[in-house]
């Protein structure tokens, strides 16, 4: 039986509702409702976990260190009637703990060795599908790494695998999502990989069925998917599902790799999506989601900028920094230039009067010796500053 059949059969075998926690006292499984329950139970369901008050009452009563059966009292205060808590364990480890509502009556001794007992197989149960989670874990971890690493015949042996494991069709494409933070200084590395193994597995299920990867620094989901999928509204889930887990740690990012046309393919969107990553980060872009596919300029400057193009080939825009109001003059250039020479977008984007701009760029043009209606004039300085952006340092 499943850990959801062994809770609804005992519930039935002792008449009372049952419900399973793990140790982390999150909902696992329950029976279905019966006449008698309370707002706790109500809650634990719906929220999947009991609220922090109950739990703190019973951490103090001592509930989640005994390795005892315990009779819980009621707490009126908190709208919950008195129940019977069994641990669940086999030999030293502890899975969590068995619930039953105590009321109207408290359980005879007999119902409660016959939950005992279940407990145990609950126990047993519970390890048995922890091992082989392990298990297909860790096959599932080498063949997404030979996907993502690897060529040739070991990619397509993988892939064939990867098809058989999400059920999809050999001809379906695949997308990488790369899960990024920039840890605090003081962070951990096994912190921090901690965490993205625990994004990654909650974040799997925003993309539907998906492998999963942790490496040293980043986490990777791969998903099967077809061109019309809403990839924004799914990279959305893992960007929020991913700083709901890391978020305490640094700033969470996430890249989309571009669609590869099968699974044998998909290291081509991973790589991507990295990339897609590390150029946000050097031209410092707002957006947390990243898609390679939107880049545009970007990659062939950040492919420029590491073949070692520098802004000043193109124009001296520093000597815009050197004037008194420099770093104004450069950031109104800045915006001129992003709004394609645009003088009201600009004004109302810089929230300036027309003839305050008309100055200011009056001046840009007498200090850098250009000529701001001429297109290729307008090109190098464009170019100039989005480079000098990438060689800022940090």
């Amino acid at each position: 039986m499943s850990l959801t059949q062994l809770v609804n059969h005992v519930a039935t075998e002792v008449g009372r509702p049952a419900l399973l926690e793990d140790r982390r006292q999150r909902v696992v499984a329950y029976s279905p409702q019966s006449d008698v329950i309370d707002p706790v139970r109500e809650v634990s369901i719906l929220r999947h976990r009991a609220s922090p008050a109950v739990s703190d009452w019973l951490r103090d009563l001592g509930v989640y260190r005994s390795r005892e059966v315990m009779h819980v009292p009621a707490n009126s205060a908190l709208g919950m009637l008195p129940r019977l808590c069994i641990p669940v364990s086999t030999g030293s480890f502890s899975f969590g703990h068995l619930w039953f509502i105590e009321a109207p009556d408290v359980m005879s001794d007999s119902d409660v060795r016959r939950a005992t007992r279940f407990a145990g197989a609950i126990g047993e149960e519970w390890q048995r599908q922890d091992e082989d989670e392990v298990e297909s874990r860790t096959v599932e971890r080498g063949f997404a790494r030979t996907l993502l690493t690897e060529s040739g015949d070991q990619v397509r042996e993988a892939a064939e695998w990867a098809v058989d494991r999400l059920g999809v069709s050999s001809r379906a494409a695949a997308r990488a999502y790369v899960i990024s933070c920039d840890v605090d200084a003081d962070a951990e590395v096994a912190e921090l990989r901690g965490a993205l193994a625990v994004a990654s597995r909650m974040s799997a299920g925003a993309v539907g069925t998906a492998l999963r990867l942790v490496r040293h620094d980043h986490a990777v989901l791969i998903e099967a998917a077809y061109s019309h999928d809403d990839i924004e509204d799914s990279a959305q889930r893992v960007l929020s599902i991913s700083e709901e887990v890391l978020g305490r740690l640094g700033t969470v990012s996430v890249g989309v790799g571009p669609l590869a046309p099968a699974l044998a393919e998909v290291r081509t969107s991973y790589e991507r999506a990295r990339e897609a990553i590390r150029i946000s980060h050097v031209f410092r872009l707002a957006d947390r989601i990243t898609h390679w596919d939107r880049l545009g300029a970007y990659r062939g400057l950040h492919a420029a900028a590491e073949r070692g193009m520098r802004a000043d080939e193109f124009h001296d825009v520093e000597r815009l920094r050197a004037e008194r109001d420099g770093d104004m003059l450069l950031a109104t250039l800045a915006e001129f230039l992003r709004r394609g020479g645009h003088v009201q977008s600009t004004a109302s984007r810089l929230r300036v009067h027309r003839s305050s701009l008309y100055h200011r760029l009056s001046r840009i043009e007498t200090v850098l010796g250009v000529d701001l209606q001429d297109g290729m004039h307008r090109l190098g300085l464009h170019m100039a500053i989005m480079l000098s952006e990438a060689e800022r340092p940090g």
